[in-house]
């Protein structure tokens, strides 16, 4: 159940604030298949860090779940900038 609620939280979060993934080294990923499909593979890691994030522990109230929710995402965007990547509004 948790991870539902965690990858429903993520989609939603995605949904409220167009976002994308630029590189930190600048270069262009659309249109770059390599760097598509290793962009693919990370955001498959990091979602994964994130998830484990998310389910450490034990039960917890809905605030407390609610922290832990923001926690996995910080885990989530902190990995994809490991990665080299940043999250940003899509452009318009």
């Amino acid at each position: 159940m948790r991870p539902i609620l965690f990858l429903a939280i993520l989609f939603l979060a995605g949904c409220a604030s167009p976002r994308h993934f630029v590189r930190t080294d600048g270069q262009e990923i659309a249109g770059n298949a390599k760097l598509e499909q290793q962009k693919e593979i990370d955001l498959t890691v990091c979602r994964g860090d994130a998830e484990k994030a998310n389910l450490q522990g034990s039960a917890l109230s809905l605030a407390q779940a609610g922290a832990r929710e923001d926690m996995a995402l910080s885990v989530f965007d902190g990995c994809m900038a490991q990665k080299g990547y940043l999250n940003r509004p899509k452009p318009q």
